[in-house]
């Protein structure tokens, strides 16, 4: 499923239909035991087709077909039938009845509990009038009105106070020219963000991080040099680490074991397999719990095409929309990262919008826009100094606020 072979899986119920006709078609009365001739057979056709149908059904909805979809009853009636087969096989009419009797039943369990399951992954729908209770009660309650932060916060003062955070339920894109700080500014948010992680007082929201582009080692690594702030180089290379070094250095190292973070490093992937990967660890983390949690991608561009999509602004468009219904359906804040193309480097002027790589209808789909705008690089570099890392947070797009 999560590989989007769908040939692969025609194939695989081709043979599960040809294997059922062919048992049906061969099929003779006997006497033998459960792991003997004909119950076996059937009882290895209806834990297939029901195992296929227990699949389809928990695969997240960009992973499956709509003739799949629909096929599902089909699957489940198939596989139900041969079980039943299984005690005319080996019992007479009276034990046959009691055990259908007790499949029966265990059959409306099963629905029961798939009944609870879809509940539980469903966005539960209200009422216009739960809807009004709702917002009338925010707009009345002084504790709602102090709030500044309704996300989940960067940290960063001025930017917190225009987004009021990462929005949960929504996208927002950070976007940057190669080497302008876009990797660098959201590991020193997820930096300050395991700094902060007290279990006891103030937890620190789960996060799932994609990076595409490097591997979990050498994310890490930027995370601890941000938390002891230390250069990479001077960590990995030269003399070794003083003592105070090596202090910060471990003091970070525990606070990062200690985080819930979850790096996810494997490429390539499509966007469906990311999400995925987003809804098994939405499911895992989530089961017990309110959802407050967030998703970072590392980069837009880096997700690999999924069939069918030719051209760079098709494939951006449906992996905006993939990632958007994702954020919607599980409750998490996700934030992607994408590159800029160089128009605006040429024409001497501040990012906008529409320099964002794969097209300017990217934004459609997301609640923030960031566009990072590195200062004084340029006169850095005609000085022959050392860029020192100042970047501009220009806020293109706000759903939230101004």
């Amino acid at each position: 499923m999560r590989q989007q072979r769908r040939l692969a899986r025609a194939f695989a119920l081709f043979l599960q239909a040809a294997a059922g006709l062919a048992f049906l078609g061969s099929l003779q009365g006997g006497s033998d035991t459960v792991l003997n001739g004909a119950p076996l057979g059937a009882l290895m056709l209806g834990t297939a087709l029901l195992f296929t149908h227990r699949q389809l059904r928990l695969a997240a909805p960009e992973l499956s077909q709509a003739g799949e979809r629909r096929g599902l009853p089909l699957l489940a009636c198939a596989g139900l039938a041969f079980l039943y087969l299984i005690a005319p096989l080996n019992f007479a009419a009276e034990v046959t009845a009691i055990c259908w009797a007790l499949a029966g039943l265990a059959t409306l369990i099963d629905r029961a509990f798939g009944i609870v399951v879809g509940q539980d992954r469903a966005r539960e729908k209200r009422t216009l009038h739960n809807v009004l209770s709702g917002l009338l009660g925010k707009i009345a309650d002084p504790a709602q009105r102090a709030r500044r932060i309704v996300g989940i916060p960067t940290h960063i003062g001025p930017l917190d106070a225009k987004t009021r955070g990462d929005q949960l339920g929504k996208v927002t894109i950070i976007g940057a020219r190669p080497g302008a700080g876009k990797t660098a500014f959201t590991t020193s948010i997820l930096a300050d963000a395991i700094e902060r992680n007290d279990p006891t007082i103030h937890p620190m929201d789960p996060m799932l991080f994609f990076s595409l582009e490097m591997d979990d080692e050498e994310l890490v690594a930027r995370v601890m040099c941000a938390m002891a702030g230390i250069e990479y180089e001077s960590m990995m290379y030269g003399p070794k680490p003083d003592a105070e070094m090596s202090r910060r250095l471990i003091w970070a190292a525990d606070c990062i074991n200690a985080s819930p973070l979850e790096i996810d490093d494997e490429t390539p992937r499509t966007v469906e397999q990311i999400a995925a990967e987003i809804y098994s660890w939405h499911r895992r983390v989530f089961s017990r719990r309110k959802t407050r949690g967030k998703v970072v991608i590392d980069y837009l561009t880096r997700i690999k095409r999924s069939p069918g999509i030719k051209n760079l602004q098709d494939h951006v468009m449906h992996c905006m929309a993939v990632l958007a219904d994702v954020a919607k359906r599980t409750g998490l804040a996700i934030v992607v990262l994408s590159q800029l193309t160089r128009g605006h480097v040429k024409e001497g002027r501040m990012p906008e919008m529409d320099d964002l790589k794969g097209g300017g209808d990217i934004e459609e789909n997301a609640f923030h826009v960031i566009l990072l705008h590195p200062l004084g690089k340029a006169e850095d570099a005609a000085a022959s100094r050392v860029w020192r890392g100042s970047v501009a947070a220009l806020v293109e797009k706000n759903r939230s606020g101004p």
